[in-house]
């Protein structure tokens, strides 16, 4: 374990986190670092992710929904969108939920999705958000983004 300011975490948490933050930093610098819903919305048909890590996200983000025993819909509301969180549009929420529901007719949306679920946790994380004593048990949903950012194509048109 290693201690954080009163918090015990363990170095396998430690250094996903830290991968997370150098495979996002990665990923924004394609974003001329600047990333937003707009943007990922916008750049959706630019980005290939390969469906196995999507799903293996999925499956993440679901893990978390049990940990919490929530639907979709309550996820997606009150915990990748907490109370004192910007707000993001009505139409990336969709998105987010679309991803987390696996919805075939918007398929092809899914990466989309994922990368706002992404974007979501990430804004959770820094700005704050997030309870620092939760964050060992989020280790299986920390390896899958990282999977997810390690292995964006984006096609440079």
């Amino acid at each position: 374990m290693i201690k954080i300011l009163n918090n015990d975490l363990t170095g396998e948490i430690v250094t996903e986190i830290g991968k997370f933050s150098i495979l996002w930093a990665e990923f924004e610098k394609l974003l001329n670092n600047n990333c937003s819903d707009e943007l990922l919305l916008k750049q959706k048909n630019r980005i290939s992710i390969k469906e196995q890590l999507l799903l293996d996200f999925n499956q993440s983000l679901h893990g978390r929904t049990e940990y919490f025993n929530e639907d979709i819909e309550v996820y997606t509301n009150y915990n990748l969108i907490p109370e004192n969180a910007h707000r993001p549009q009505d139409k990336y929420i969709k998105l987010m939920k679309d991803f987390m529901g696996l919805d075939e007719l918007v398929k092809d949306d899914w990466t989309c999705g994922a990368l706002l679920c992404i974007y979501r946790i990430r804004n959770n994380l820094l700005h704050g958000l997030k309870c620092i004593n939760e964050l060992n048990g989020q280790i299986e949903l920390f390896k899958a983004m990282n999977k997810v950012l390690e292995n964006i194509k984006i096609d440079e048109r």
